[in-house]
């Protein structure tokens, strides 16, 4: 549209002006029938996506509430064996207190249901500290009176428990190495082999900060100050300084091993997220990027997660990675630039399968942007397409759901058989739709386009059972860096960016065992010195594999680790009550 300073229109005759007039008018029109409906169509998707439900549920679009005992998950996860919340003896989550379902009360309430031995349940792995409460010869004689005998009748003993806690407790344990000499010989008792020489440093302290740091997402700022309020002076650039110092070291190639024991079962799910580095080399304050790269989940058995920090989202990530790739790979993902550009770069190596889960969400994302969508009858929502898309998607997720503890073969069958029908009426009818229908800056195109430019890579896991239908398990892994990046917000070098993808590679895959990563960081930080010591500080890749997670040596480790750490709680708890006078 041409713009007329004033002078310009004093001076134009009258036709042009009338001209000039009907172009705004027809501008103004434009911008009521469709610009003004997509803006406001964004600014409805934008204020759900910043203070609406973030669950994905069919029953949340359809207005239905969620139940207590509901998990709140998108439709699109899949519940796998290693993703379910469960206790140590394998009961899923439920209530708050893990003490049963949820029923109503008097007045309409859900209440926890109290089960038999419930409490024991609960209390089941803790140590117990027996205390016997028995009265004095003195008091006895007061309350039988003198001379009268009585009995001590375990027949009639009552017993109840409490559970009391300890603040996290630091102490100095100073060893003193006798030296022993003769005329011509001189023997120490023992040899000192620190982590760090002339540094407090320790395998539990350096666990401590990195299982607080990543498993309970706590700043080294906030770290520090609660060290400091039990009395252990600990300022947070001296842990930032052995973790990277440590971390580049030692951990780097053992999270280089997982990274090829992931390619090496074919398979591989992969998202990014962004990080904010506070202080790059030239000072300035950037954008960068976590990588995560994880085992196909619906395959079972043992889970790798890797976090691999860079400072760009492109392709030359995917090169370095995976440039040297020798074997076919499915590499499940969203339809993000990058892995379409490696996909085709890698001439046929490389196989894209796409996030069902990803492609609901643009749907989801407008139906609940809909103003009064949850008070529309069920026959007005079936007129929405967005709906309908939705409806279509969740049957390809029930079915998945049914599939989940089937072999790869049964399950890529029972795919081609059940799956495949929905996927060809999902895409028989996004093309029914005419593309005239569609104002193409509208987010409801951009939801169809999204499925219908992808729609091979879409197909992909009908060809193969071990290829989820979604990303949603490599979003999970994410999830606790995501936290942690809410707490603070930014790390202060490339290098800290490096360093805590590392040990994020190191937590998320225990947890995604079931070890305790508390006890794993510290199988690993005593034993990975005297590996690189005894292999000349370059071990084969082949030896970081007997410290995985999953291996028996970590278990009989763990599995010791816990009764030492009650018998030395029991012992404290001991001392610390015989400190408290009378």
């Amino acid at each position: 549209m041409p713009h007329y300073t004033q002078y310009d229109l004093y001076t134009m005759d009258r036709e042009s002006i009338v001209w000039a007039y009907c172009l705004l008018q027809d501008r103004f029109e434009s911008l009521r029938d469709s610009d003004y409906a997509d803006l406001e169509e964004r600014f409805h998707i934008l204020k759900v996506r910043a203070f609406g439900r973030s669950s994905e549920r069919s029953s949340i679009l359809k207005g239905e509430k969620l139940k207590g005992s509901e998990r709140k998950v998108e439709d699109g996860e899949a519940e796998d064996s290693n993703a379910k919340k469960s206790d140590p003896e394998g009961r899923t989550g439920g209530t708050e207190d893990n003490t049963g379902g949820t029923d109503k009360g008097k007045k309409g309430k859900g209440r926890p249901l109290r089960s038999k031995g419930c409490a024991s349940k609960v209390t089941e792995g803790l140590p117990v500290i027996d205390e016997d409460i028995v009265l004095t010869a003195d008091e006895l004689e007061r309350i039988f009176g003198p001379g009268v005998g009585y009995t001590d009748d375990p027949r009639f003993e009552k017993t109840y428990d409490e559970v009391c806690t300890l603040p996290c407790s630091h102490y100095v344990v100073r060893y003193h190495i006798h030296v022993y000499r003769s005329d011509d010989k001189i023997v120490p008792a023992a040899h000192v082999d620190k982590m760090k020489k002339g540094s407090l440093q320790t395998p539990d302290l350096l666990a401590e900060i990195v299982n607080d740091r990543c498993v309970l997402q706590l700043p080294m700022n906030r770290i520090s100050q609660e060290l400091a309020r039990e009395g252990f002076l600990l300022t947070r650039q001296t842990m930032a300084r052995w973790c990277i110092d440590f971390g580049t070291e030692y951990v780097a190639p053992m999270v280089l091993r997982m990274f090829d024991l992931i390619v090496d079962t074919g398979y591989v799910q992969a998202d990014e997220t962004p990080m904010i580095i506070g202080r790059t080399m030239d000072k300035r304050r950037v954008e960068a990027r976590q990588w995560v790269f994880r085992t196909a989940a619906i395959m079972g058995g043992r889970q790798i997660i890797v976090f691999y920090f860079d400072e760009t989202r492109s392709a030359d990530v995917l090169r370095e990675l995976f440039g040297s790739l020798q074997k076919k790979i499915t590499m499940i993902c969203d339809s993000y630039i990058s892995y379409k550009t490696f996909s085709k770069e890698m001439d046929g190596l490389v196989t894209i399968a796409n996030c069902y889960t990803h492609a609901r969400r643009n749907f989801t994302d407008i139906i609940k942007a809909i103003p009064g969508f949850k008070k529309m009858t069920e026959e007005e929502k079936k007129e929405i397409l967005s709906y309908q898309i939705v409806g279509i998607i969740d049957g390809i997720f029930d079915n998945e759901r049914e599939f989940k503890d089937m072999s790869a073969q049964v399950r890529q069958e029972q795919r081609m058989d059940k799956s495949e029908k929905i996927v060809d009426n999902l895409f028989d009818t996004l093309k029914a739709i005419p593309e005239s229908s569609f104002d193409k800056s509208s987010k409801l195109y951009e939801a169809v386009n999204y499925l219908l430019v992808q729609e091979q890579n879409f197909r992909e896991f009908l060809k193969d059972g071990n290829v989820p239908v979604h990303n949603s398990s490599c979003e999970q892994a994410i999830i606790p860096f995501s936290l942690g990046r809410n707490g603070w917000k930014s790390i202060d070098s490339i290098d800290g960016g490096i360093t805590l993808g590392y040990y994020y590679s190191l937590t998320e895959t225990a947890k995604a065992n079931g070890a305790i990563p508390f006890y794993y960081l510290k199988f690993l930080f005593e034993r990975l010195p005297k590996l690189f010591k005894e292999h000349g500080g370059r071990p084969a890749p082949e030896l970081f594999d007997e410290l995985m997670p999953w291996t028996e040596t970590y278990r009989a480790y763990e599995a010791a680790a816990v009764v030492a750490s009650h018998q030395d709680l029991i012992r404290l708890a001991k001392v610390r009550r015989s400190e408290v006078p009378a």
